[in-house]
């Protein structure tokens, strides 16, 4: 597991009053160059290199370009994105198994994902823990969340951007998510879907159609689900509630 110090607001503060003025008042410039250094205090040199250098020959979830405007935008916001998440959730208990997952593998879209879910159980001030990966059926998810007297085990999984979409998609995807839970202890599911998916006519209806077909012919009834479809700079979400569990009382 990756060892490192936290960083205070005060670590950033002294270099950024140390950027020439022009860079002070051009904010996206400043926030990339704070969000370079925040990111390389919790990732290394290394990670930035294989996954952000632009003179890469291959192509990246994170990978930086110069010769587009549009998408030269969406990648310099998705690293200030990184470095907001890995600031802001660093004092979360577990938050170094995501570090370490970050660092080790090779598809880096996954593991900002859960970060993703991280923030927005944050900002809505849960209480919450990641989970260090254990390979055991049912008994392998991401996320442990206190809601009252229970503890919710939470898992997800993230579409990739060049993944279809289809209504087999998101059942198989919520199955898959289902056998990772305890069946004895209440769950949440989660799945970040690609932004292109944003673009389908309906999008939202065919997932949360999926969602309820999956709850209404595998009857797992401890568990709701939320899929998220993620947008550049915003973030939107689709919630559905298990009729099981609204049925038998549970929580």
């Amino acid at each position: 597991m990756v060892a490192f110090q936290r960083l205070a607001v005060e670590d950033l503060l002294d270099p950024y009053l140390s950027f020439p003025e022009a860079t002070r008042k051009a904010p996206d410039t400043a926030a990339f160059v704070l969000a370079l250094m925040i990111i390389r205090h919790f990732l290394g040199d290394e990670w930035i290199l294989d996954n952000l250098d632009a003179s890469s020959r291959t192509d990246g979830f994170m990978r930086l370009y110069a010769m587009e405007p549009a998408q030269e935008y969406i990648q310099n916001w998705k690293v200030i994105d990184l470095a907001e998440m890995l600031f802001n959730l660093q004092s979360i208990l577990g938050f170094e198994e995501c570090v370490t997952q970050m660092r080790t593998e090779a598809l880096i879209e996954s593991s900002v994902a859960e970060l993703d879910i991280g923030r927005m159980l944050y900002i809505y001030n849960f209480d919450f823990n990641f989970v260090k990966r254990t390979s055991v059926k049912g008994a392998d998810y991401d996320l442990e969340i206190k809601l009252d007297r229970w503890t919710v085990c939470a898992d997800f999984k993230c579409k990739l951007e060049n993944t279809p979409i289809t209504a087999n998609t998101i059942i198989g995807t919520l199955t898959k998510v289902r056998s990772q839970l305890p069946s004895t202890k209440p769950g949440m599911l989660f799945v970040k879907v690609p932004q292109n998916w944003m673009l389908k006519y309906l999008h939202a209806q065919l997932m949360a159609d999926s969602a309820r077909s999956f709850f209404a012919k595998r009857f797992p009834t401890n568990c709701f689900c939320q899929i998220l479809h993620i947008s550049i700079p915003s973030q939107q979400w689709v919630c559905v509630a298990n009729p099981q569990v609204q049925r038998s009382g549970k929580p």
